[in-house]
């Protein structure tokens, strides 16, 4: 009796994780640096195409997706901040930095105006992860697709990133704001 009952609880666990049906993703990424003496640029990029394992149990659709970032494809649209920035990344030896997300739950995305929801997430850049929780605003769903920014901050010295000094005066601030455009179409 003992072993049926453990069946059926690893049959249904089973059923639940099981992924009910694989959506697409794709996330374009803008960042905000801020310099000494509040000089700001920005830069751009985006993670290479990833799907998404969505598993439902009643209301409930837990999103699963691990996406990928080539961070030697970031750009400031600065040749040689790029090539500094690139350096600090560790290329070609950390080549991919990745975001993933565990059985997130779609349904709780408040699609009001003006709504603030949370998507915890694991960073990884250079072989250090850190736990994050991005806010997630602008969600839209039109049954085919869904779309939300999530804002987080990168600590840079958490990820053991060291941008470049310049004259040892100018530098970078340490907290670097993210801003990752999703789109996940079923």
């Amino acid at each position: 009796m003992k072993k049926m009952l453990l069946l059926a609880a690893l049959i249904g666990t089973f059923a639940l994780t099981a992924p009910a049906a694989t959506w697409q993703g794709t996330c374009d990424l803008s960042f905000q640096v801020t310099e000494t003496m509040n000089r700001k640029f920005g830069g751009t990029g985006a993670a290479e195409a990833f799907t998404v394992d969505v598993a439902a149990n009643g209301a409930v659709q837990a999103a699963s997706w691990k996406m990928e970032v080539q961070p030697g494809k970031l750009s400031t649209k600065k040749e040689a901040r790029d090539k500094e920035m690139h350096k600090m990344f560790r290329l070609p030896e950390f080549a991919t930095a990745t975001g993933e997300v565990k059985a997130f739950d779609l349904a709780t995305l408040s699609k009001e105006a003006g709504a603030t929801n949370q998507l915890p997430f694991t960073l990884t850049i250079i072989g250090v992860s850190q736990d994050l929780t991005a806010a997630v605003t602008n969600v839209k769903d039109d049954g085919s697709k869904l779309t939300f920014d999530a804002d987080f901050t990168i600590d840079m010295k958490t990820f053991d990133l060291k941008p470049k000094v310049l004259l040892g005066v100018f530098k970078v601030r340490n907290e670097v704001p993210v801003r990752a455009s999703f789109t996940l179409t079923r």
